[in-house]
């Protein structure tokens, strides 16, 4: 199955799609905590960039990754090629140039998510950082791009500030747990 197809079969179906290896694989939806800090963390990448012609998206937008199309709880691109917007153009659904990817890990997610997304995020030569949040916990952990172009583990976090130096913005991850109600 093609993007082109994917999207035709996402907008006929109820639920929730990434296109995986040709095929449409759903997805469970997120939960209320899962819901809350993506939307506590969006709301702070979103306000900072902005104003720097970035575009962020909370959940419902690809990320073309290869011949996949994955479905990132939060994803930012500040290449122009990424702004087309035209109403019928695939590509107003598709971001191909993200520069920062954030996933919140659940039950359900957790393994793709530090597994075959890492792997296919890792591909994508625009992406800078790529972060996980854990839903259940307290636990983050940021992987960045290093000068010969591989993804290394930067750190594990459980508290403390979650510096995205791709988009020169610093979290209090204290605040958005605190906001989702994780103990």
């Amino acid at each position: 199955m093609t993007m082109r197809e994917f999207l035709r079969f996402v907008d006929e179906h109820e639920g929730r799609f990434e296109l995986v290896n040709g095929h449409p694989l759903a997805f469970a939806h997120p939960t209320k905590r899962h819901n809350r800090i993506v939307n506590a963390l969006h709301a702070r990448i979103y306000a900072h960039v902005t104003p720097h012609g970035c575009d962020s998206y909370a959940s419902d937008i690809l990320v073309a990754a290869g011949l996949n199309g994955r479905s990132p709880d939060i994803v930012v691109t500040c290449d122009e090629r990424d702004q087309v917007d035209a109403a019928g153009d695939e590509d107003a659904r598709i971001v191909r140039y993200p520069k920062l990817i954030i996933e919140v890990l659940s039950e359900t997610t957790a393994e793709t998510d530090l597994g075959d997304k890492l792997a296919e995020y890792q591909q994508l030569a625009s992406l800078e950082e790529y972060a996980l949040l854990d839903s259940r916990r307290r636990w983050g952990r940021l992987y960045r791009r290093d000068p010969a172009g591989h993804f290394v583990f930067d750190a594990d976090l459980v508290s403390g500030t979650l510096t995205l130096a791709s988009i020169d913005l610093q979290v209090d991850l204290a605040q958005v747990y605190d906001a989702a109600r994780v103990g």
